[in-house]
């Protein structure tokens, strides 16, 4: 069978189209007559088999049908707990399980996977393999933990590398995406307001199931916004990705209201590496396109800022914000920094000295250093991989990222510099978030595939040129 996907047919995508509608149905109507004992056993099982079934026929839906369930399925799976049913694995095993399903091309592409563009994926993958023999050899073989821990780290560069195999459906895949983050940003934004304002119950009795004190309190106007998504930080960034698809995107014309409301929820995050993300990702998008495209994005930054002004000039979001803003100013005075950076310090010294790594899912005690685990990707990464890993790792991650920027492609395609901006901004941020794995790293790594999807499609069609 070809490495390459092949592009789907209408009829498949109907059919696609139609069974992620009666998965929705279904989960809507065991959720209003209260079985979540029942859908807590039925939403894994059949969104495995809708996924396979995507996969196999319709591989663009695929990709947006895993984007949704990183999204969504958190909020599905605390819908879930509130009604008592059961929780397999933790808020996002589902989307993993999902994702898995994307190993199936990198078996398929075996063959060609040490070259080109295939090699920074392939080193990523084989150093994940390795931290988690590591852990196996030290005995821990019936730790579901160190399962899911593993394909938290391995799913996200499976989906990449899948992505950046439909190349020839990149036209397809780009309207796809651009759709996928318009109704992303909107329905997310939607909900995360309607989080705030109101708290839903199941909400509320998962911050205090969880005891996630950095979530805020459970009630209205009291909860720290992460929307349907499973954190703070995820929401924002998951945000930080939209916002740039609908300034890219010069055809969305409902992109404005959009792109206000997204941003409500957004600052009601009060997620600060989210906020620093999207100046870098916005700049950097900005001063990649041409001076003609410049203006109109300037006039919808223009158009958008007014949007936001607006929105968070009201009562009674604005004081949360403007304090949160604030912090920015006062940085030596910001006790939840000061006490990451001294855990950072800390930690880091434990995992810097690793050489063979502790293995994927091994116990990191942060203890009282005022650092999380969920904090940065640089400490697990070193702690979890060693220097052995970790270096491997980094260059692949780098390599990636350099394939994409010495291919300018095509100057007026924005969607393009997007990607690029995207995952640069991820980037940057990966000393305060955990962005290489997880709902993160599924952003991440699928950007870096969209690029190299559009890098690998624009190429394809200069070689006749090339050679005539």
């Amino acid at each position: 069978m070809n490495c390459e996907t092949r592009t789907p047919v209408s009829v498949q995508d109907r059919q696609g189209g139609l069974i992620i509608k009666l998965l929705i149905a279904c989960c809507a109507a065991f959720f209003l007559i209260g079985a979540g004992a029942v859908l807590g056993l039925l939403f894994p099982l059949l969104s495995v088999l809708v996924g396979l079934f995507l996969y196999f026929n319709c591989p663009i839906l695929y990709v947006g049908f895993t984007f949704w369930l990183w999204v969504l399925s958190p909020l599905v799976n605390r819908m879930i707990i509130y009604q008592g049913g059961p929780l397999i694995g933790g808020l996002t095993t589902v989307a993993n399980l999902v994702t898995l399903i994307s190993v199936i091309t990198f078996l398929r592409c075996l063959p060609k996977i040490i070259k080109g563009s295939n090699i920074p994926f392939s080193i990523c993958i084989f150093v994940v393999l390795y931290g988690v023999s590591i852990r196996l050899i030290q005995g821990s073989f019936d730790d579901l933990l160190i399962v899911e821990q593993s394909l938290a780290w391995l799913c996200p560069i499976l989906f990449g590398f899948h992505i950046s195999t439909l190349w020839k459906n990149y036209p397809a895949l780009k309207v796809s995406i651009q759709s996928i983050f318009f109704w992303i940003v909107l329905i997310m934004g939607l909900y995360g307001i309607f989080q705030y304002v109101t708290a839903p119950a199941w909400d509320r009795n998962f911050l205090i199931a969880s005891e996630l004190s950095g979530r805020g309190t459970p009630e209205p106007f009291g909860i720290r916004v992460w929307s349907t998504a499973e954190a703070p930080q995820t929401f924002a960034l998951y945000m930080m990705a939209g916002f740039t698809m609908l300034l890219a995107n010069f055809k969305q014309s409902a992109r404005f209201p959009v792109l206000g409301v997204g941003h409500l929820a957004f600052f009601l995050s009060l997620a600060r590496a989210g906020w620093l993300a999207w100046i870098v990702g916005l700049t950097l998008f900005f001063f990649s396109l041409r001076s003609s495209q410049q203006m109109r994005i300037l006039i919808s930054i223009i158009v958008g800022i007014t949007f936001i002004v607006f929105l968070i000039s009201l009562e009674p979001f604005n004081e949360v914000i403007l304090e949160r803003l604030e912090s920015f100013i006062n940085l030596e005075d910001d006790v939840s920094l000061n006490a990451r950076k001294e855990g950072y310090a800390l930690l880091s010294k434990v995992a810097f000295t690793q050489i063979l790594g502790q293995g994927v899912g091994a116990p990191l005690d942060t203890g009282s250093t005022g650092y999380s685990i969920s904090d940065g990707s640089i400490i697990p990464l070193f702690y979890y991989f060693g220097w052995l890993g970790s270096v491997p790792y980094l260059f692949g991650l780098f390599l990636s990222l350099f394939a994409l920027l010495r291919w300018q492609g095509v100057s007026s395609d924005t969607f393009n510099s997007a990607t690029l901006s995207i995952t640069a901004a991820i980037v940057f941020v990966i000393t305060l978030n955990p962005t290489l794995n997880g709902s993160n790293g599924i952003l991440l790594w699928g950007f870096i595939g969209a690029g190299l999807s559009c890098r690998k499609y624009y190429l394809s069609l200069a070689k006749p040129r090339q050679s005539g």
